[in-house]
């Protein structure tokens, strides 16, 4: 662009009075180097337009980018979640096997007490008498009638 500006601006100092009227002096210099500030000019507001450009869509880019990093945490809720529900079932489910197993062996703890008592009474009386009895004998072999059926007095 710059050489198509400086060729025409020295054209048309040429074409002066046809091309054979001197040109003050400088005034060629003058309008080429107008031209050459002018494409610089030109240049560099292009230049700039595109450098902001790229600016903007690299701000825009990295908002971008720090917006899903920030969502990144976010991919574990659904395992965090799962962990949580997955905890509050086997909670609620041990809860009501422990009723289900209160309720089925409810009769369990009164039976052992009965059972227990029947045979506290009957070990107990029967240690009793035969503790009796033993006590009864004597040492040296000699005690006793030979009765063993009856009530040891």
């Amino acid at each position: 662009m710059a050489r198509n500006l400086k060729g025409a601006a020295a054209s048309s100092v040429a074409s002066i009075g046809g091309g054979n009227v001197s040109a003050p002096a400088g005034s060629t210099e003058q309008a080429v180097l107008d031209a050459n500030s002018k494409a610089a000019l030109s240049t560099s507001e292009s230049i700039n337009k595109i450098a902001q450009e790229n600016y903007a869509t690299g701000r825009e880019n990295y908002w971008q980018a720090v917006g899903n990093e920030e969502k990144l945490p976010g991919v574990f809720d659904v395992a965090t979640n799962f962990n949580k529900n997955a905890a509050d079932a086997q909670d609620r489910a041990m809860k009501s096997q422990q009723n289900i197993d209160t309720m089925s062996n409810w009769w369990k703890t009164d039976l052992m007490n009965l059972g227990m008592g029947a045979v506290g009474a009957v070990t107990g009386g029967l240690t009793k008498s035969l503790g009796n009895w033993a006590g009864k004998l004597k040492p040296g072999g000699g005690g006793g009638n030979g009765d063993f059926g009856g009530e040891v007095s």
